[in-house]
């Protein structure tokens, strides 16, 4: 959010304003940076809910279909799926 921030700055007309300073210290607060990720769509939302709570420290839950999954933990990510019968995305 600093680039937005530089940005802003050198583009505008003076300052930023405070409401979108503080709009900006708002959002960077929610934000989480996951590094590099492999998204997987599972076909139902219900498996990836499944999932994501079974493998917290594998997978991230993203929207209703959607896993991240750190191309770190990848290989132990797939290797904890066998009781589903294969990989979702393979």
């Amino acid at each position: 959010m600093s680039e937005l921030t530089t940005f802003l700055s050198q583009r505008g007309h003076g300052e930023i304003p405070d409401t979108v300073a503080d709009l900006i210290d708002d959002v960077t607060g929610l934000l989480t940076h996951l590094g590099h990720v492999t998204l997987i769509e599972c076909a139902d939302p219900g498996l990836a809910r499944l999932i994501a709570r079974d493998l917290p420290t594998h997978c991230r839950l993203i929207g209703d279909h959607h896993l991240a999954v750190p191309i770190d933990a990848e290989p132990e990510f797939r290797a904890s799926l066998p009781w589903l019968g294969s990989s979702p995305g393979s």
